[in-house]
């Protein structure tokens, strides 16, 4: 006759009728409670502790509003298109930056407060050579042609269209026709929306309006800028002495070969003095950021030793394992990042003087990518926190409905990618000429994306394509909405019913702990004269006598209060 299995529910409200059942219930739990209080009490230690840091201690408020009113006084409400354009914002948008010192641009209608720019305007810009002319343009005589911008194909010595050097250049603009390396311009590469960009080129510096006047006069009179230009980037970067923050500005102007101009501005903040510890603010982020250090350390101590003792196939089974690794890794990749940009933080605030546009720019850019790791991990650190949802019954059932369901959810995405990878590349086939957001693949794939929350232009796209437009708007919606989507929750449903009706789930924590309770109680009714308390004066002495359930029940009792 087969023996009836409890739920850990009839396990508890069973009252006395099952306490060997209870006890063998504990004994063969796989699961160590007090491990697993440890953990989640050393864990969140250490989010409270990575959040505070980095959320507490950083006043993003100011730095948004700071950069949004450069925003507004420095893009200009003109595209840049030609070189005209360009030469107008270096004048009038750029160029009055160059007034702040000591000043809150009264004269301009700037309210920049007490800002300082002590490192002027750079302007730089890449060039290509000449290049070979396709066959029908020689068939049509055109003589010249100009590609897109490569690192073979740079040019190093400034020729006109004509192929000849400017004559007559001005002595204070002679720089920026001579092309130096990346080594002599301090700058670092630099991605665009069209291309990569290496850190030298053409460039010249300039530290006061009015110099900026007549820099200009001259470039554009010898036209720096002309139809061999492939990118230009305009930089500047103002200090706030009152917020004690570095605002670095960045226009980047890619010159097309069709003839077009894209434009687009980077503003980024920076704190040369991060650890300046004057108050007791200062003193406890300090403290915040060595314990996220310590505690760092540590988890990587206990992957090792849990590697070891598991040996790599177990370990690699487990998801939480890899996502504890991905983790340490980003943490690792942000105290590279911290200690680097450290060090040069104190290079700098100790030699003033070498404090310098591209340095403040690539410090920047640094520290942007600081900041980007950071936000990762912050991001699997809280999502880490569903590893230990074993606390109630319902946070259980979901813990156990997601891992159930993990192997049919893998499938449903690579169905899901299949289908929207298809309907990417058909968007940029047959929307491509017509509309920008189907322009190239990945535009496509965000496109369609949105689409599927309803955010999309029906008129476009009939426009665009009166006949294969709409309908394959529709067939994109019907799948991914009406079929996939709704396939998903049917998956997730399905475990979820199957999860709810199964008796083998792990037991929730707070049942963990009634259990044990219970346990505890058990045993003292199993052995009651072992926990009778001594009379006044008189030692406790366990009974003598032998029980007839030590056999059977001794070793699961002693298990248990051990564990």
């Amino acid at each position: 006759m087969s023996k009836t299995t409890l739920s850990p529910e009839n396990l508890i409200s069973n009252g006395r009728d099952n306490d060997k059942e209870v006890l063998e219930y504990v004994r063969k739990a796989q699961f160590s409670l007090r491990g697993w209080m440890c953990e989640l009490l050393a864990f969140i230690i250490f989010l409270a502790a990575f959040t505070a840091s980095t959320m507490m201690f950083k006043d993003r408020g100011q730095t948004h509003h700071l950069e949004e009113l450069f925003r507004s006084k420095i893009v200009p409400s003109e595209d840049i298109a030609t070189p005209d354009t360009f030469w107008n914002f270096v004048l009038n948008n750029v160029g009055q930056v160059l007034l702040v010192n000591n000043s809150a641009f009264s004269n301009n209608s700037f309210e920049f407060g007490n800002m300082y720019v002590p490192t002027g305007i750079r302007l730089r810009q890449l060039r290509v050579g000449e290049s070979a002319c396709s066959r029908t343009a020689k068939r049509l005589l055109v003589q010249q042609c100009f590609g897109t911008f490569n690192f073979h194909d740079e040019e190093k010595i400034f020729l006109g269209p004509d192929g000849n050097s400017p004559q007559g250049i001005a002595s204070k603009v002679a720089n920026a026709y001579q092309w130096k390396d990346s080594t002599e311009t301090d700058e670092i590469i630099q991605w665009g929306y069209f291309g990569l960009y290496p850190g030298g080129g053409f460039f010249i510096d300039i530290n006061n309006y009015q110099d900026l006047v007549s820099v200009v006069a001259e470039l554009q009179q010898h036209q720096w800028v002309d139809i061999k230009t492939r990118v230009t980037f305009v930089d500047f970067e103002v200090y706030s002495a009152n917020l004690d923050i570095w605002m670095t500005s960045r226009t980047i102007s890619e010159w097309l070969p069709s003839g077009v101009v894209s434009s687009f501005f980077q503003f980024r903040a920076v704190k040369l003095d991060r650890y300046n510890l004057v108050t007791a603010w200062d003193h406890i982020l300090v403290g915040l950021e060595v314990l996220v250090a310590v505690m760092v350390i540590w988890h990587l101590i206990q992957e090792v030793v849990e590697l070891i003792n598991q040996g790599c196939s177990a370990y690699v089974t487990n998801f939480w394992n890899f996502l504890e690794l991905a983790n340490i890794f980003f943490l690792g990749v942000v105290a590279f990042l911290r200690v680097k940009d450290s060090l040069k933080m104190n290079y700098l605030m100790a030699n003033p003087n070498f404090i310098t546009s591209p340095k403040l720019q690539n410090l920047a850019f640094w520290v942007s990518q600081e900041d980007n790791f950071i936000a990762i991990s912050a991001l699997i650190m809280w999502l880490k926190l569903l590893k230990f949802a074993r606390l109630t019954t319902r946070l259980n059932r979901i813990a156990f409905t997601l891992k159930r369901a993990f192997p049919d959810v893998i499938a449903f995405v690579f169905i899901f990618l299949v289908a929207w990878i298809a309907y990417s590349i058909t968007g940029v086939l047959i929307l491509g000429s017509d509309l920008p957001e189907y322009s190239d693949f990945l535009g496509a794939f965000g496109a369609s994306f949105n689409a599927m929350f309803g955010n999309f232009d029906a008129q476009r796209l009939y426009n665009a394509n009166r006949f294969i437009g709409p309908f394959y708007m529709f067939s994109w919606l019907a799948l991914s909405c009406l079929l996939l989507l709704n396939l998903l929750l049917a998956i997730l449903a399905h475990h979820f019913a199957a999860v709810c009706s199964a008796q083998d789930l792990d037991l929730p924590i707070l049942k963990e702990l009634e259990l044990r309770r219970r346990a505890y109680s058990a045993k003292r009714r199993i052995h009651p004269k072992k926990y009778e308390r001594p009379k006044s004066g008189v030692p406790m002495t366990p009974s003598k006598e032998a029980d007839p359930l030590d056999h059977v029940d001794a070793s699961i009792v002693d298990s248990v209060m051990v564990r």
